[in-house]
Order: structure tokens, then C-alpha cells, then sequence
């Protein structure tokens, strides 16, 4: 399995920072100290719940991030720490969006002249594993994932299956 991931902000004006972050159980943060900063975060969806689903097809997600940092007057001086003097902070308010590629591949082999190969869009079925994959292993006799041997070697050594 691989993850490919992409992620762009931007700046965008405090009025559009939603006024209520969307989704069933969206992130919400907020740190506030009104004399001198205060950040609100929210991260729309639902985030007690995985957005990916057992499927082996290759799946995409798209994910929100708006963050919001103000200090009082709009700028302000971080007194002398560490040898550093007058560091001018700024109010912003930034908008993320991240895409996410979940999927697998074939891993370098001398099969594919040891390059990693794309994702899969879809899955192989059985027989196209059986035939063209190394889906099993071999170690004081063999064995394959629970699904290739219900479907494709129990038949073939007419077994029982439970």
C-alpha cells in the first residue's frame, strides 16, 4: 500500500473563515488570550470516523484545514529571547486543502525491471492474481490470502470450505 498525498494553502480574508464548521463531528480549536493572541482552527468533517473503507481499489480523499491567528492592534513585539529583538508577528488567516491517494502497487522486482510500478485503480480479481501475482508464500508447505484459496484452491482440491 502507498500513500500520495498534495496540500495547498493560501491566505484568504478572516471573513471567510466558516462562520460554522461543517460536518458531523468536525475539529474545532480555539486559544484565546484576548490581550494577546488568539487562533481558531477548524478542520470540517467528521474526525472520530476514518474516511477510508476496507476496499483494496485505489480511493481518494480531500481534506479541509482553516486556520485563523489575530493579535490585538495587528502586529506585536516578542520582547528579547534568545539574542532575538522586535520579531514582528502578523495577523493571517489560511486556507488548506490536502488531497490523499490511498492504494497499492507492485513493488521493484526483477519482473518489472525493479521499478516501483503506478497505483492500482482497481484491485486484480483471483484469477488474475493466481495467474499473474505472487500473492502467496511459501514455508513448510504454502499458504494465500483466506479469499484465493476459498474461491480458487479449495475448488481444485475439492475440499471442504468453511
Amino acid at each position: 500500500m502507498r500513500l500520495n498525498f498534495t496540500t495547498e494553502c493560501s491566505r484568504i480574508s478572516r471573513d471567510q473563515f466558516p462562520a460554522t464548521c461543517e460536518g458531523t463531528m468536525p475539529l474545532i480549536q480555539t486559544i484565546d488570550d484576548p490581550k494577546n493572541i488568539t487562533i481558531r482552527i477548524c478542520a470540517p468533517g467528521n474526525y472520530g470516523e476514518s474516511p477510508w473503507t476496507l476496499s483494496r481499489d485505489r480511493q481518494d480523499i480531500t481534506e479541509e484545514l482553516y486556520i485563523d491567528v489575530w493579535f490585538p492592534g495587528n502586529t506585536t513585539i516578542i520582547p528579547e529571547y534568545a539574542g532575538y529583538v522586535d520579531y514582528q508577528l502578523s495577523n493571517f488567516t489560511t486556507s488548506c486543502t490536502t488531497t490523499t491517494t490511498r492504494g497499492y502497487f507492485e513493488l521493484p522486482n526483477y519482473r518489472n525491471d525493479y521499478l516501483a510500478q503506478p497505483l492500482n485503480d482497481k484491485w486484480p480479481d483471483n484469477e488474475t492474481m493466481w495467474s499473474e501475482w505472487n500473492d502467496y508464500i511459501l514455508n513448510d508447505g504454502w499458504s494465500v490470502p483466506s479469499t484465493m484459496y476459498v474461491q480458487l484452491i479449495c475448488p481444485k482440491l475439492q475440499c471442504s470450505c468453511a
